[in-house]
């Protein structure tokens, strides 16, 4: 193969990390001030919340006339309620410190990434591109954020929600239709170049979900319990999805459960992930290490681990140089 193909291969595999002493305590400094402010923050909550409850409930003491027998047990639940609630209000602040350590921690896993980040897309060629696949439930409004661009391959969050209608009886007894948004599909969709052109559109849909393209069979009992396959080719489906790679989409989808939709269309990949829709750079609020810098690069090399899982080693440089109909043998 031509030394140029060597070039435009996705691999992205985590390069060693060192030299990050002085980030790592940056931000673990800020971490470290953020949980200050919220500890105060938490307890002036406790504090506020313990003193308007022990006002709400010498109210209510007061309406049911000074009973004993209920104005105490009422008046310590009203002020341990507040109390709970204040201090969960007041943990629940971000302080700047925090999100300026999560921006922080976010650049430097884009950086690392080599790729770019647009943190509201709106009108962008990537969306369109979705849109176009009809792959995606039909939802009547959307969310885009998060997009992370490489020369080669591309990541952006979808949020997309459903509006329903259902009737109920208000509190006059009469019957009114109450509108209401049920989220359809909220994780990140993946953009990987393909091996080859496939000439093609080919999906693999959860069981139960269907398009408008011809229904592909397989004779692999656990690959159709979990997956359909649609295509306006069907040889070419087969020769995506032949044996070994069904077998591999059962192993990957029982490891990675929100897995849940594929798309092979002409020379791209499309991999659709559940509750992926924000990246989360940061592993919880607790301290970072060497060991949970790698965890930070999740979000974005996720797209690539699964395609690692499905088609093991493979990359560009392992494609075939024509855009003839049929599969890179050293594929399976």
């Amino acid at each position: 193969m031509a030394d140029s193909d060597q070039t435009n291969n996705i691999d992205e595999r985590p390069k060693p990390i060192s030299g990050n002493q002085s980030f790592i305590d940056k931000v673990n400094g800020l971490l470290l001030r953020a949980r200050s402010r919220r500890e105060k923050w938490q307890h002036t909550g406790r504090y506020v919340g313990l003193a308007i409850g022990f006002v709400a409930g010498g109210v209510i003491w007061k309406m049911i006339g000074f009973s004993w027998l209920i104005g105490i047990p009422s008046l310590l639940a009203t002020t341990g309620l507040f109390w709970f609630v204040g201090g969960l209000m007041g943990y629940s602040f971000n302080p700047d410190a925090y999100l300026e350590a999560k921006q922080i921690a976010r650049q430097w896993a884009i950086t690392r990434w080599a790729g770019t980040l647009v943190e509201a897309p709106v009108q962008r060629p990537e969306v369109v591109e979705i849109l176009a696949l009809d792959i995606l439930p039909n939802h009547d409004r959307a969310q885009y954020d998060d997009l992370l661009l490489r020369p080669d391959q591309w990541s952006i969050g979808c949020h997309l929600e459903e509006r329903r209608t259902r009737t109920e009886r208000d509190s006059n007894g009469n019957m009114r239709q109450k509108t209401y948004w049920v989220t359809v599909f909220r994780g990140r969709c993946y953009c990987l170049p393909a091996p080859i052109d496939f000439d093609s559109k080919t999906m693999v849909l959860p069981r139960g979900v269907g398009v408008a393209l011809d229904k592909q069979s397989y004779s692999n009992p656990e690959f159709r319990k979990k997956w359909n396959v649609f295509s306006d080719d069907g040889m070419m489906a087969h020769y995506i999805i032949g044996p070994l790679v069904s077998e591999r989409l059962v192993a990957l989808k029982k490891t990675n459960p929100k897995l849940e939709r594929l798309c092979f269309n002409e020379d791209k990949v499309y991999l659709f992930v559940q509750d992926h829709y924000r990246p989360k750079f940061l592993p919880g609020h607790g301290p970072i290490d060497q060991a949970t810098l790698p965890q930070m690069m999740t979000p974005l090399t996720l797209g690539h681990s699964l395609w690692q899982a499905i088609w093991p080693g493979r990359t560009l440089a392992d494609a075939i140089e024509t855009n003839e109909k049929n599969w890179h043998p050293a594929l399976y």
